[in-house]
């Protein structure tokens, strides 16, 4: 039996992951749960799975728990506060996996504990990855950490990949649904409401997913996760508009031979995918029906309505701490943009300019990265405030 934490375990990915677990007690004990400050959910959670360590990320340490105040008996549980109380909880509950679902920048420092120990790393948080992949990865290296990812276009390309010989590979094909606005024209976009933004036309996801989606930023993140991850240049890697969600991600090798990863929108296979690794695990679901997809279509992605893609290829080419930069003017803008602050228009903008204004640096440790993502956010909110 697999020994997993969830971090993240109230969000979308948590709640799926949670419910694979349900049929499969004998294969995975979930040892630690962790939610940003959604105590009632996350309590919930630990009865049912009878989850003996607990972590909220959003409470300061001399913070009172909300969760002493639902009235759960907590005897042989041990409760976790604050950024900080995540590691701790990782030490005290030493999983043998840990699902890193958490949100933004906040999971790196998880994502490089796990790899350290040496341990199996299921990453849902892309931006570990965005703002440190050359840094994760020679962890991985170094310790004998395994990085599964989680999203299910990277999924995917693992999948297609697996017994190929990395000289045999031509180029990868990520696909995007396109979001909300694939048929907007520029002058929609700029009017375009938060209602608008969050409507995706596919996937249920997070705000913050979601506005990256309708933004395409999310985009421009998988393709800096395909360079770190595949160790891609990034002229390989393209980015194909499919409505349809359907391939969720192709490989192109020498020959011409095209494999392509399909299956129904839904997190649940990738996440399974990253559990059963090295193996297949049985999956009760709904067939896929191919002739309610008989036509998949493929369009090419529009870099003038979307400029926020082709940042992932700047960045690149900037590189150094640059993705960390990207990631922070991000989160930042689309913060401001979901309290209403700012037009649709201005996140793209904000984060061109927060990256226009920094130097970058050869990446070095994760506290540099911590650092360069507290200046970046600093300048976004100047940015925003001018």
């Amino acid at each position: 039996m697999k020994r997993i934490a969830i971090l993240g375990s109230t969000g979308s990915i948590g709640q799926s992951t949670l419910s694979l677990l349900q049929d499969r007690r004998d294969l995975f004990e979930p040892v630690l749960l962790a939610a940003h400050r959604s105590a009632e959910k996350l309590t919930a959670q630990a009865r049912e799975f009878d989850v003996g360590t607990l972590c909220l990320t959003g409470l300061s340490s001399g913070e009172d728990s909300p969760i002493q105040a639902t009235g759960r008996d907590h005897s042989g549980m041990r409760l976790f506060r604050g950024p900080e109380g995540m590691i701790q909880a990782l030490e005290e509950s030493d999983p043998d996996l840990v699902l890193n679902a958490v949100m933004g920048a906040a999971g790196l420092e998880a994502s490089a504990w796990t790899l350290q120990q040496g341990k199996a790393l299921l990453l849902a948080n892309k931006e570990s990855l965005v703002c440190a992949g050359p840094l994760l990865i020679e962890l991985a290296r170094q310790h004998g950490g395994t990085i599964l990812p989680v999203d299910s276009e990277h999924a995917a390309i693992h999948q297609c990949l697996r017994g190929e010989r990395a000289t045999d590979l031509r180029r990868v094909y990520l696909t995007a649904s396109g979001g909300p606005f694939r048929t907007w024209s520029q002058e929609q976009i700029a009017a375009a409401t938060i209602e608008d933004a969050l409507s995706h036309p596919t996937w249920k996801m997070g705000p913050r997913i979601t506005i990256g989606s309708a933004t395409l930023m999310n985009k421009c993140f998988e393709v800096l996760e395909a360079h770190h991850l595949f160790g891609l240049r990034p002229d390989s890697i393209q980015v194909l508009v499919h409505p349809q969600s359907i391939v969720h991600s192709m490989v192109e090798f020498r020959d011409g031979s095209i494999l392509a990863q399909l299956g129904l929108p839904d997190m649940r296979m990738p996440i399974l995918y990253c559990l059963g690794w090295p193996e297949r695990l049985d999956f009760d679901f709904q067939g896929f029906d191919f002739t309610k997809f008989a036509n998949l279509g493929f369009e090419k992605a529009d870099l003038d309505r979307f400029p926020a893609l082709g940042l992932a290829y700047e960045v690149v080419r900037r590189g150094g701490d640059s993705g960390a930069v990207l990631n922070a003017a991000d989160e930042v803008a689309v913060a401001s943009f979901l309290e209403g602050r700012i037009p649709f228009q201005k996140i793209t903008e904000t984060v061109i300019q927060v990256l226009d204004a920094h130097e970058p640096r050869p990446l070095e440790s994760v506290a540099q990265v911590l650092e360069i993502d507290a200046w970046a956010r600093r300048e976004a909110h100047t940015c925003l405030d001018s």
